[in-house]
């Protein structure tokens, strides 16, 4: 028999054991933290990322050894992205110090580590929300466990668990579901602007696209079950939900005050202006159309209670979120304040946690009130649907009287390629919407669609173009580079639809030619795009479609081998790069050997060819690359290998043009 004090004096050692290595957390935490640092600055540096998996392998052994079951399963789950990170160079580039810090604040809570930070502390935009309805709990556990990392809350709807009030009290950014609950899903959220995703199960990506065209959603992306690719697609249309760009306006006579707002508020990444005087502060609401107020109750001669009176009288500030704070704290000057219109009051001196947490609740609150007003919730800025319903509008007025109109695309660059942060981004955006309404007053700005801003004017290009160079001239170092399409309505077949086309176009000549701002002309009507897509199956065009709206390239797409190689021999190419075709090899007409082919003799060295086809065999493939084929992929078609190596090819033709 054993000895019940020899095993008494092992489960004391051990416990020992494991208070002291769960002591020595914060070694590790910080050693994660330097990494996370590193990461930020080259996140895609080999040694930096082995060293990563190293630790994490470490931290994996070592914390299921002493019992910390949830603290070595995470780490197993991070050494697994490690290893693809070292696999593939362009994988989450500029998440991935993102992604190790979600890992840190997971690991904290895993290991029980009283030094870690409070949760009243927490960054303000905690999460987003994944709404995911009737998803099997299989793909839901894969789900929770990628949208933890970076930075999501997945909120789990079942069958008869939800009706549109259901949904809609979710307050989710992006919508998950299964084809067979596409259209109710769609339907609950109807007015939201919430973007949709179908998860398809792979095996019927026919009826995936039938569900999606049911829905009546013009953005349903169908991908398929595997988690991280799910999220590639959320992060990148979560950005049209989201706060990035909100603006925060803080009036307080007390300059110390306004530095602490500024520094809490920045610090979440939130655009602030203050103003130490309430002067100027209802001219500044109409100028600015702030997400947020913040306001003192105590302003010298001003009484910010009658201020936020007046207001609530404003046309277009009836809701906006309204914040007062006092040093005065008694029960009447609370509910004056509330009476005024104020949706909350804080008494000084402000407490950094308190304040991040009243801004959340009614930043969220405006986000969804935005949403339902089809306007982006940060900017303000109309969203797609609303913008071009607008721009059709006016692009019909003026066929019918004959009006001059331009339509300008402005397409950010960097952020879209990147994948990173969108928040610089929209903060741009706003930046232009305003300068250019304040010089020129077009008739409509918002955006064209998920990232690029859409400008339409009443009038001549040459205005616009003058005004978005100079603007371009003026921007700032750390803000994301962008390029200028301008299609003149004179000069392009006169539908809505057809002017977008021409401006986006025109937006990727500009930076094909190093330019700011290029206008459509009629001989641009030949000019080739960054990429053709040569491809009868639908569901895979659509996947090209957002892979390749998604990294901000313009392309084209055909259906047929006889329409595509009409319109390539066609082709003028921009200068200093060739176009990717990407090509299939059954196509009705003329199949994509024959084209190939046709091309090599008439346009010689014009087009860089990728196939994609379900004849794998090695003879199908050594055909095309000896017949000078970029690559040669093989159906299906993994949606993350097509956004890594879609970049990778474009680098590849533009590099051997010299």
């Amino acid at each position: 028999m054993s000895d019940p004090s020899r095993a008494d004096a092992a489960a004391q050692a051990l416990d020992a054991l494991r208070r002291r290595y769960q002591s020595s957390v914060g070694t590790t935490l910080d050693a994660f933290r330097a990494l996370a640092a590193r990461l930020a600055e080259q996140p895609g540096a080999p040694e930096v990322i082995e060293t990563l998996r190293r630790e994490l392998h470490r931290v994996r052994g070592t914390a299921g050894s002493y019992g910390f079951a949830e603290a070595s399963r995470l780490s197993g789950v991070i050494e697994e992205r490690a290893l693809r990170w070292a696999a593939d160079g362009r994988l989450e580039l500029h998440e991935r110090a993102a992604i190790l810090l979600r890992y840190i604040e997971a690991l904290k809570q895993a290991f029980g580590d009283e030094h870690a930070t409070q949760a009243l502390d927490a960054p303000l935009a905690s999460s987003r929300r994944l709404l995911a309805v009737d998803l099997p709990a299989s793909m839901l556990g894969s789900l929770s466990d990628e949208g933890r990392m970076r930075g999501y809350e997945v909120v789990a709807k079942g069958a008869g668990d939800w009706g549109p009030a259901s949904l809609r009290s979710s307050a989710p950014h992006v919508a998950c579901t299964t084809p067979g609950s596409a259209r109710a899903v769609h339907r609950a959220l109807a007015g939201m602007s919430v973007p949709l995703i179908v998860i398809e199960d792979g095996s019927d990506p026919e009826a995936t696209r039938q569900a999606a065209e049911l829905a009546g959603v013009r953005f349903v992306h169908a991908v398929g079950s595997d988690a991280a690719a799910v999220f590639d697609v959320v992060s990148r249309l979560s950005a049209r939900t989201s706060w990035s760009g909100a603006r925060v306006l803080v009036c307080d006579d007390d300059p110390d005050v306004l530095a602490l707002v500024r520094l809490i508020v920045e610090d979440v990444g939130l655009e602030v202006r203050t103003l130490a005087s309430p002067d100027r502060l209802l001219e500044e609401l109409e100028r600015t159309d702030p997400s947020l107020l913040l306001l003192d109750v105590n302003l010298g001669q001003a009484d910010g209670i009658a201020l936020a009176r007046s207001i609530r009288q404003l046309r277009g500030f009836a809701h906006l979120p309204l914040i007062l704070f006092s040093t005065a704290v008694d029960a009447r000057t609370r509910q004056a304040a509330l009476d005024a219109g104020a949706d909350e009051f804080l008494p000084k001196p402000i407490v950094a946690s308190e304040l991040r947490a009243r801004i959340a609740t009614r930043l969220d609150a405006e986000r969804l009130r935005r949403l339902d007003e089809g306007r982006h919730p940060g900017t303000g800025l109309p969203l797609v649907e609303r913008f071009r319903k607008g721009m059709a509008e006016r692009v019909a007025r003026c066929r019918a009287d004959g009006s001059p109109l331009v339509v300008a695309v402005v397409r950010p660059v960097e952020v879209v390629r990147s994948g990173g942060a969108p928040v610089a981004w929209h903060a741009e955006a706003r930046r232009i919407a305003e300068s250019v309404r304040e010089t020129l007053d077009p008739t409509f700005v918002g955006y064209a669609d998920d990232l690029a801003l859409g400008i339409v004017l009443l009038g001549p290009a040459a205005a616009l173009v003058d005004a978005l160079r100079t603007l371009g001239e003026r921007r700032a170092n750390e803000v994301p580079a962008w390029h200028v399409g301008i299609a003149d309505l004179a000069a392009v077949h006169p539908t809505a639809d057809a002017l977008l086309v021409a401006a986006a176009e025109a937006a990727s000549a500009a930076e094909g030619a190093g330019e700011a701002v290029k206008v459509w002309s009629r001989e641009d009507a030949h000019l080739a795009p960054d990429v053709l897509v040569v491809e009868d199956d639908v569901a895979l065009a659509d996947m090209l479609r957002y892979a390749l709206d998604t990294q901000g390239y313009s392309y084209r797409v055909y259906v047929t081998g006889t329409e595509a190689l009409d319109a390539m021999l066609a082709m003028r190419p921009v200068s200093g790069r060739r176009p990717l075709v990407l090509l299939d090899v059954d196509l009705p007409g003329i199949d994509g050997h024959s084209l190939h082919e046709r091309l090599r003799v008439e346009r010689p060295g014009a087009f860089a060819i990728v196939f994609a086809s379900l004849h794998g065999s090695e003879g199908e493939q050594l055909r095309a690359l000896r017949a000078g084929a970029l690559d040669y992929i093989v159906k299906p078609v993994s949606l993350r290998v097509l956004m890594a190596k879609i970049p990778l090819w474009i680098a590849a033709t533009r590099e051997s043009r010299g």
